[in-house]
């Protein structure tokens, strides 16, 4: 009984304590949606420069910090990741287990993840979030989603590759860090540009 009662300041903290904790969490996210930095982005019309593939991302949680299941976007093989994803969908689905394996580790709570389907390039993307996201003790770092429009699968509201440790190859934007997201023409161009 004793102990119960020596420790009890210590339970109280934690108990009482996490909720405040995660509260200021995620308060730091910043919607920059509609913020006058990004008024070039938000609602704007962008085109793949790649055949990409959608895929299920682990992506950042937009209501508390943490991470989340969504629908992924990357791009197919780049002279720079000749290791990290396949040259095209066709290969994927012609060694699915061996990429599947490679590309995504299976979760306790999630099953193995994969490529669900293929994005040509040209396909175009509007960009519907844009969110200034805590990654660590010291750095902010972009998070971007957009409505694919294509027609097979209608408007379907993935996450762009802006944050390596997140993205199965390269990251779609200039700098991470930056103080406002730049796509790097690899992958995005304006469209009509």
């Amino acid at each position: 009984m004793r102990t119960l009662l020596k420790n009890w300041p210590i339970k109280k903290m934690l108990v009482c304590g996490i909720p405040f904790i995660l509260m200021a969490c995620s308060s730091s996210i910043v919607d920059y949606t509609n913020h006058v930095a990004t008024n070039n982005l938000t609602n704007q019309c962008f085109e793949l420069t790649n055949d990409s593939f959608v895929y299920q991302a682990r992506c950042v949680a937009l209501d508390t910090v943490g991470r989340d299941i969504c629908m992924g976007l990357q791009s197919f093989q780049v002279d720079e990741h000749p290791e990290k994803v396949p040259l095209s969908y066709f290969k994927y689905m012609q060694h699915t287990k061996y990429w599947n394996k490679k590309m995504f580790t299976k979760g306790k709570f999630v099953g193995q993840r994969s490529i669900l389907y293929g994005v040509e390039k040209g396909t175009k993307i509007v960009i519907s979030k844009i969110v200034r996201y805590p990654w660590d003790d010291k750095s902010l770092k972009w998070v971007v989603r957009g409505t694919l429009d294509n027609k097979d699968t209608g408007g379907v509201e993935v996450e762009l590759p802006t944050i390596s440790a997140l993205a199965h190859g390269p990251i779609w934007i200039e700098n991470e860090k930056s103080e406002s997201p730049v796509f790097d023409s690899n992958f995005l161009k304006k469209c009509g540009s």
